[in-house]
């Protein structure tokens, strides 16, 4: 079942929508640690999860993407666009998991429906 931080339920159930996934679980404090839990195992499994990353000063989502392992930590000016190296080089970039748990279609599928919602200015977006 997919695993969701809840300040990300409304955002990641509407994107959810258009993927195979039914229902959000409820979240409360007492379940954030065993969720977090849940998700680094997830990562340690290769399941895909959905993340943003954000401006640290503005708190500005300005990218979205999916991917496994350590993708969202990764960095790397060698892994990213060049407008994403220009924007990282000046700004204090921070990663926040929205869900995770998922094949690579369902991540594929609410990475895109977060971008059409979200409108982060460095995701590069096909007409597809």
């Amino acid at each position: 079942m997919a695993k969701y931080f809840k300040e990300d339920k409304d955002a990641a159930s509407e994107a959810g929508k258009k993927s195979s996934r039914k229902g959000i679980p409820n979240r409360t404090n007492n379940v954030y640690k065993e969720l977090y839990e849940n998700i680094i195992g997830s990562f340690k499994n290769g399941c895909f999860y959905v993340y943003y990353h954000i401006n640290k000063n503005t708190g500005e989502i300005v990218y979205i993407g999916k991917g496994k392992h350590n993708r969202a930590w990764n960095l790397s000016d060698k892994s990213r666009n060049e407008d994403w190296v220009n924007y990282k080089n000046k700004n204090d970039i921070i990663v926040k998991i929205i869900v995770a748990d998922l094949d690579e279609e369902e991540a594929f599928i609410i990475e895109r429906e977060l971008i059409k919602l979200k409108n982060p200015i460095l995701n590069i977006i096909s007409n597809n």
